[in-house]
């Protein structure tokens, strides 16, 4: 184990979407790289570790968390409080780790600007919404279903006229209405095909899209080039290679 390592025994991994999608052969790589985060108990630190000590709780954002043991670099590791259980506490880090590092790290999302949240009640959508309202930024966001619609009024205090339908591209005609043909700073997206391309156009002049799906890039999908012209910027986020090659970001 090197110093800057420490050894976590694993209690519990959670299962994300790209799991499925490696496991069934949709995103390259090996099968042991699946399982992306986990929670447990530190039982070992390396020397130059000043964060963690052996018996904290903890939880890690990492490749191949599905064994009992690992040792991890510890700058993906950080303590979890003792009133958080195993279970909740490994389903955080990947989706928070995606929403701050694309809003925060890489938007750089202030207070008053705007942001689109597409399948705002999955996973990272959750998350995303609780950072931005942290953030003090304007919310709007899609979502599947009325159910899902009156979850996020009910839960997050959104307006009905803030959320949009994500099965289909009416959410490009809703944001430029509502926005009076501006669009937003930022779109968080997930969806894929004609659908990335709606959220593209729903971008406005010095904004960002983050792109956090897959789909597009595994087949190699075309891009409009003309919104560039507005000083407008598109994000690929690879959390999975950001943890790999830069630990430390």
């Amino acid at each position: 184990m090197q110093a800057n390592e420490v050894e976590m025994d694993i209690r519990c991994v959670g299962m994300n979407f790209r799991d499925l999608l490696v496991s069934i052969g949709i995103v390259e790589g090996p099968k042991d790289t699946i399982g992306i985060e986990a929670s447990g108990v530190i039982t070992r630190v390396g020397s130059a570790v000043t964060h963690l000590k052996v018996g904290d709780r903890a939880i890690t954002i990492n490749n191949g968390c599905y064994s009992t043991r690992k040792v991890l670099h510890s700058e993906l590791v950080v303590s979890i409080p003792g009133d958080l259980s195993f279970e909740d506490a490994a389903t955080l880090p990947t989706v928070f780790a995606t929403v701050i590092f694309s809003i925060i790290n890489i938007g750089r999302l202030t207070k008053g600007e705007s942001i689109l949240i597409h399948s705002a009640c999955g996973g990272v959508g959750l998350a995303a919404l609780q950072i931005c309202k942290m953030l003090g930024a304007e919310i709007y966001a899609t979502v599947g279903n009325e159910e899902k619609v009156e979850y996020l009024m009910d839960n997050f205090g959104l307006p009905r006229e803030r959320i949009f339908n994500s099965r289909n591209n009416s959410f490009l005609h809703d944001i430029m209405q509502v926005t009076s043909g501006r669009g937003v700073d930022m779109v968080l997206n997930s969806l894929s095909g004609e659908l990335l391309h709606a959220s593209w156009e729903c971008v406005a002049k010095y904004g960002s899209m983050m792109e956090i799906g897959k789909r597009d890039f595994i087949g190699r999908g075309l891009l409009a080039l003309d919104p560039f012209e507005g000083n407008r910027a598109f994000h690929g986020i690879d959390l999975a290679g950001l943890t790999r090659d830069r630990p430390g970001a």
